[in-house]
């Protein structure tokens, strides 16, 4: 198996984006990203675009806190290292 992590295509689905980190082709993780929403004027309920990202993110079955706004670059960076803290 290569030691290689890899993250999937982001996928969106109803306004929420998610997508899976990989190591070697197998699944160690996952990025669930949305916008808050907000009362639209004639619409209902709508995705607040002005607000942040707020993600749920977990490595390892863990779930990792991240600051909401975050970019996603970063967010990639941060579970790398999670993965790396946690298998030496």
């Amino acid at each position: 198996m290569s030691n290689k992590i890899t993250f999937d295509k982001m996928e969106t689905y109803d306004g929420v984006g998610e997508c899976y980190m990989l190591l070697g082709g197998e699944y160690i993780g996952s990025i669930r990203r949305e916008r808050p929403t907000k009362m639209g004027v004639n619409f209902g309920i709508i995705a607040d675009t002005s607000a942040p990202w707020m993600y749920t993110v977990e490595v390892n079955d863990v779930e990792i806190a991240i600051p909401d706004g975050t970019n996603l670059r970063t967010v990639k960076k941060l579970m790398i290292a999670a993965f790396n803290a946690a298998n030496g």
